[in-house]
Order: C-alpha cells, then structure tokens, then sequence
C-alpha cells in the first residue's frame, strides 16, 4: 500500500519515531511513522500557558535567577495538547502493541514536550526537570529559572492572569526598615521587594529571624531547630545549610538594595535592618 501524503500543517511536527506496529483496523502490519507535536492554539494549551502564568504571579514580584518548581500531570492538571498523527495513516489512531514500541512512544511524548516547553517560553524562563517525565500520562517536577520577569507580566495579559501593582506592596512602608509580609513571603526593604522561594530554608531562616529584634544575635541552632530538630545531629551539616540560606538571601538583597541585610559571625547572626 503506497503512503498517503501528510497535508501542509502551520505548525510543525517536533518530533517522531518510527517502528514496527500493528494498525487497528487496517488489517496490516508494515513500518509507520508517528509524529507528535504540541499544538500551541488548542483551548488545552491555552489554558496550560494561563496555569503556568497564574503559578508565576502567586509568587509575585518575581525576580531574574528566581526558580519556580511547578509539578505537571498530563489529566489531573491543565496539560497541553499533543497529537499524534500517522505518516501512514493520516487520519487513523494508531494504536502501538508492541512494548519497546509503547517505551519509545512514551520518551518521543517528553522530548516534543520539553522543545515545546523550550522554544514557546525561550525569552521568559530556561526549563529543567531533573528527575523527567514519567507514565503514559507524562508527569514530572519541572523548574522554571526566570529570564525576564517583566516579558512574563506582559505575557499573562494574553491569558487573562493580572499582575498585582508592585507599588502597592511598598505604599506607607518605612523604606529603611525592613518588614516581612507572607503568602507568598517577601522582604520589603528600600522601597524593593525580595522574593523568597516558599518552602525552603532562607525562607524559614527570614520567618524566624524577622521574629527577633535588629541586632540581636541569632544562633545557627536556633533556625535549625525550628526548622527541622534532625538538622541539628549533624553539626557541620546543619550550620553550612544555614549559613548557605543566610549568604544566598544577601545576594538577593545585596542586588536589589545595595547591601546585605544579614551579618554572619562564628556560628551566628543577625539581622541589619
């Protein structure tokens, strides 16, 4: 049986396997090409693109370096679209019975879904997903490193997601003390906001140290109690951790504000401002 040509697509296929299957109905059993693609206009994609945007702004203000991790499941959570179409068989599902076929179609799903992911949000953010995709419904915990936060807020206009008024959190805020605000946790501080990741370690390290007055020492132990009592049976271990949270919040704070808000001492610190 000759191949039936594919017709002219906008939108080009990102990826493709070819193997040995049998095609359901067709009576047949040849070699077929199956491509896949994401397609961009489709509602689910669509409303993929707003969960990822609303992610984003529940963190607001963002910052450039700043890493979110968003975990994606194909039918639990908004997912996009990805067709699948035979070279063969333009018009007819194919269906893969062949195990080594199903392992293959399972890795060509995930690497149309990271160039998608890739080229679609190349000038927002760099994408990485350390442990990748796993299942037939591909699922996995991916990070998304900020480029440019305000490309992003320009962005969720097209999706409907609105940005807060940054200026609105620093209004009738004493520019030259330092406060705290949660859900998301920030520091305001120098008429700036500095965003901190939600459940890590400088975040408790600004919870617990906010709780206690300028200058007044902090002892490493102290946060890591609070944190997790385990981080104090080993010594060495739990005060690099803290002092590592300590260190990286005054690079953020040091770019945005001209000057650390920590001072780290021994074993302990304390809070500048």
């Amino acid at each position: 049986m000759g191949t039936l040509p594919l017709p002219h697509r906008k939108t080009l296929y990102v990826d493709c396997l070819s193997a040995k299957s049998n095609i359901k109905n067709q009576g047949c059993n040849e070699k077929v090409m199956i491509k896949v693609k994401v397609e961009e206009e489709a509602p689910k994609t669509r409303e993929f693109i707003k969960y990822i945007f609303t992610a984003f702004i529940e963190r607001f203000p963002l910052s450039e370096m700043e890493v979110i991790e968003i975990d994606l499941y194909e039918g639990k959570k908004p997912f996009p679209k990805i067709k699948e179409v035979s070279e063969s068989y333009p018009k007819e599902k194919v269906v893969a019975e062949d195990a080594n076929l199903v392992k293959a179609h399972i890795v060509k799903r995930a690497r149309a879904m990271d160039e998608w992911l890739a080229e679609r949000f190349k000038d927002l953010f760099t994408i990485s997903s350390p442990d990748g995709w796993h299942g037939e419904q591909l699922r996995s915990r991916v990070r998304f490193h900020i480029i440019n936060p305000k490309r992003i807020y320009k962005e969720c206009g097209n999706y409907g997601v609105l940005v807060p008024d940054e200026n609105s959190l620093i209004k009738g805020v004493n520019p030259n003390v330092a406060e705290i605000i949660y859900n998301p946790t920030r520091i305001l501080w120098k008429n700036q906001v500095i965003s901190l990741v939600p459940g890590t370690i400088q975040e408790d390290v600004c919870k617990y140290s906010f709780g206690k007055d300028i200058n007044e020492i902090i002892s490493w132990d102290e946060v890591a109690d609070s944190v997790d009592k385990k981080m104090t049976d080993n010594q060495e271990k739990g005060k690099d951790s803290i002092y590592n949270a300590v260190h990286d919040i005054n690079k953020k704070v040091e770019k945005l504000c001209g000057e650390p808000i920590f001072k780290w001492e021994n074993i302990s610190f304390w809070r500048l401002a």
